[in-house]
């Protein structure tokens, strides 16, 4: 299985694991599931870092760094592809962040690994 992390499910891991459902936090540990983490997630929480929204225990490029290296997690580049396809997503999530990160997932067939309910509304594969 391929995952996505949804920027809340990340900083929920690094943060407070135990708010993802044990089905999620196993999906992330399986050591044959390959889990994405999206450059837009990595933008997202250095914005919200910047204007003092987003606290995190170690800095972002340390995360990130752990994540990668230590953790396996992939670094998932936003293409243009999935640019172009935001436009064709109906537009019931206004956060662009999430829109986009719905995008890549539908584009590189991987399935969200999220929190947020709106994601729902989607035709994209989801891991509650």
């Amino acid at each position: 299985m391929r995952y996505l992390l949804d920027t809340c499910a990340w900083i929920f891991l690094l943060t407070d694991p135990d708010r993802l459902s044990k089905l999620q936090q196993e999906a992330i540990l399986h050591p044959q599931h390959k889990i994405y983490l999206s450059v837009v997630s990595a933008w997202e929480m250095s914005i919200k870092i910047t204007k003092g929204k987003l606290e995190l225990p170690k800095s972002l490029d340390e995360l990130v760094f752990e994540s990668c290296v230590k953790d396996g997690y992939i670094i998932l580049d936003l293409d243009i592809f999935s640019v172009l396809n935001d436009k064709k997503l109906p537009y019931y999530h206004r956060d662009p962040f999430d829109r986009m990160l719905i995008s890549q997932a539908i584009n590189n067939d991987l399935t969200i690994i999220t929190t947020d309910t709106k994601f729902a509304d989607y035709e994209v594969k989801l891991l509650h």
